[in-house]
């Protein structure tokens, strides 16, 4: 009658808080054994430093040479991405500290709209009409682009960009019949677009233009992304590799009465993107055309990984190059893994053989197997933590030093399997705790 009345009372602590304070009891044991402490960690230090030396990683680069059907239609080569994903400013920067001193560079850039799935439109205007007129993009060339395309030749009036120049344009002439334009007018009329008062310095005739072929046989006008939106999507997502050894898919661009041709650097500013770089007029040591010229690019492209389209005596070679990574050793990396694992494993196990008194103590006070098992997972942690991370600064200084002659690199993938192995020592401290029952007390 009297449990009826008052019931039972029942106290327990919660898991989380008990497991936190073995934790917690597991790291401050390791303060009161610092000569045990310190040997074990010295041993997992040691077996990762062993580990580590028998792989190494490394890196190079290889390149494929294509050779395409069309002509070249200048001495130089051509620097873009398969895909027209277009170039980081970096590449322009590391192609100028390359060739500048005996090549001219020529960037080309394109001014896209940022809609996506249908074109977009850029409006610009001329005193000669009273309506708005369109084009789709904008082209940037630059005033060395002659060289390379003798585009220059393909004016109907007025004459090229000039060094320096920015809020200037030549217009295609069906783009310039739309505005009223006219050949004759070139130089004396002007464009108003994005607010800025642009003066028109040339006519471009559309039809030639339209037939230009760069060295990868297609057009200098941008692409037609909303066209060709399903190619790049799924080029994007094929393998590197398959891709450097198979040859570039043509694009389909815009024809030039939808494109916009302004300076380079006025593109550039209106945050259009590098595309493409032409690269021609190479030079020897001597100043005079250097007819060797390609082998100065197989010789870039063996520290840089892109693609480039190079023609030479009327013929267009696609090289590509791609960065691949090996790890070295990988065949001998089973046996040491093993061997190291067992000396852990037996050196942590020892730690708990040892101690079989305290586990006892333990259990008599009440603590549950799984509370004394995350006493010994708090100090494999510890271990595995300090083993690992010493060793592989260890190895990788110690492997720096060694580098200097024999140029590798040491690299170690095995902290995983250190931490994993000393989990197993947790368990076999909670047998002990417990050595009738699982992992779980359980009342009857």
């Amino acid at each position: 009658m009297k449990n009826a009345q008052t019931g039972m009372h029942e106290a327990d602590i919660g898991r989380l808080s008990a497991t936190a304070v073995a934790l917690s009891l597991g790291v401050s044991n390791l303060r009161k054994r610092k000569v045990r402490t310190a040997l074990t960690a010295a041993t997992i230090t040691l077996l990762t430093f062993t580990v580590l030396s028998f792989t190494s990683i490394t890196t190079s680069l290889k390149y494929y040479k294509l050779e395409r059907g069309n002509s070249a239609t200048y001495e130089g080569t051509l620097v873009r991405d398969r895909n027209w994903k277009g170039l980081q400013p970096s590449v322009l920067d590391y192609l100028n500290s390359t060739f500048q001193d005996n090549a001219t560079l020529i960037p080309r850039a394109w001014y896209m709209s940022q809609v996506k799935g249908e074109k977009g439109f850029f409006a610009f205007s001329s005193p000669h009409v009273e309506k708005e007129s369109y084009v789709n993009s904008i082209l940037g060339l630059s005033p060395d682009e002659p060289k390379a395309t003798n585009l220059d030749t393909y004016l109907l009036g007025g004459r090229w960009f000039e060094p320096g120049e920015e809020k200037v344009a030549i217009l295609p002439d069906d783009v310039a019949s739309v505005v009223g334009i006219t050949p004759a007018d070139a130089g004396s009329t002007y464009i108003t677009m994005f607010g800025m008062r642009l003066q028109v310095v040339g006519i471009l005739d559309s039809k030639r233009f339209n037939q230009l072929k760069d060295l990868d046989d297609e057009k200098l006008t941008p692409v037609d992304l909303v066209q060709e939106k399903g190619k790049i999507a799924q080029r994007i997502g094929e393998d590197p590799r398959l891709q450097s050894e198979s040859p570039p898919e043509a694009f389909i661009h815009l024809e030039s009465n939808n494109v916009l041709i302004l300076p380079y650097q006025t593109v550039m500013q209106l945050d259009g993107k590098l595309q493409s770089v032409a690269i021609t007029d190479f030079r020897d040591e001597n100043g005079q055309p250097n007819p060797t010229f390609d082998k100065g690019i197989e010789s870039f492209l063996s520290r840089v990984a892109m693609t480039m389209f190079v023609g030479k005596d009327d013929i267009v070679n696609v090289y590509s190059s791609i960065g691949s990574t090996s790890i070295g050793g990988a065949g001998n990396f089973l046996i040491p893994i093993l061997v190291a694992a067992m000396i852990v494993l037996n050196t942590m196990m020892g730690a708990v053989h040892e101690r079989f008194r305290e586990i006892s103590v333990y259990s008599s006070v009440g603590l549950a197997p799984s509370h004394i098992a995350s006493l010994f997972l708090a100090e494999s942690s510890v271990f595995a933590t300090i083993g690992a991370v010493l060793g592989y600064l260890g190895g990788q200084s110690l492997t720096l030093v060694l580098s200097i002659p024999f140029c590798h690199l040491v690299r170690c993938r095995s902290h995983g399997n250190r931490i994993s192995v000393h989990g197993l020592p947790g368990q076999e401290s909670s047998r002990y705790g417990c050595p009738g029952c699982g992992t779980r007390v359980e009342i009857p």
